[in-house]
């Protein structure tokens, strides 16, 4: 059914990123579990600080998902290695 169904995904996994490389996937859509981290390690240091700046008034911060396709499917792989020490 190659070219026939479209194959969208959800998170990064090796086999998706691969798929999508090969063809197999048209696209996935990833969290930031890296920036997830940063942010809460900046946000736990201010607060620490005494400093609450960073705390928006509907105490939501956004941290934006991503679609990854055949496009940049390279560069998010290559990202991702490198935040992992892979690469």
């Amino acid at each position: 059914m190659l070219g026939k169904i479209k194959i969208l995904a959800f998170d990064e996994l090796g086999d998706t990123l691969q798929g999508i490389t090969d063809g197999y996937i048209y696209a996935t859509v990833v969290q930031d579990p890296y920036n997830f981290g940063y942010r809460s390690m900046e946000l736990l240091n201010a607060l620490s600080k005494g400093d609450r700046s960073q705390i928006p008034a509907n105490k939501i911060i956004y941290i934006p998902e991503r679609v990854i396709n055949k496009d940049n499917v390279k560069a998010f792989w290559d990202d991702m290695n490198k935040k992992l020490g892979k690469k």
